[in-house]
């Protein structure tokens, strides 16, 4: 039976730092990149303050950044660095609804401390410091996402 490739995630700023742009990439070897900008953050926030929902502004949106870089690698085997310990069990649940929605199921998702060695580390950190993604998500698509989850 063949190997699946295990790729690795990584975040660089957090997703509440809204006075910067968050990137998250993905990698095996190869790597991609996406980014939501301070400015779609902020927006989010606001619009998730408004529910009283904070946390899920954080969570939803590490979610959908998450998702998106493993459907544009088509990964499905991820190890995800563990960016917001104790609500993984939340965030796996966020990205299985996600991929589900984009008809691209069956991926392996697990968190773990990946570390600075890692490809994930080295792209993403290389991304923040050029300002630099293969992809750019707004916040009309996480509430988009977020939308269709909680009607479903």
């Amino acid at each position: 039976m063949k190997q699946k490739t295990i790729y690795q995630v990584d975040q660089s700023i957090k997703i509440e730092n809204t006075n910067k742009t968050t990137y998250v990439a993905i990698s095996n070897g190869s790597s991609l990149v996406v980014s939501i900008s301070s400015k779609d953050k902020k927006l989010l926030k606001l619009f998730f303050r408004k529910l009283n929902r904070p946390l899920i502004f954080r969570l939803f949106t590490f979610s959908v950044l998450c998702a998106k870089v493993i459907l544009e690698a088509q990964a499905t085997k991820v190890i995800i660095d563990r960016e917001y310990i104790g609500h993984e069990i939340d965030i796996k649940s966020f990205m299985v609804q996600i991929t589900s929605i984009w008809n691209y199921n069956g991926v392996s998702i697990s968190f773990k401390n990946i570390g600075k060695s890692s490809s994930a580390h080295e792209k993403v950190y290389k991304a923040y410091k050029t300002k630099k993604s293969d992809t750019k998500v707004k916040a009309n698509e996480v509430l988009i996402l977020y939308n269709l989850i909680n009607k479903a």
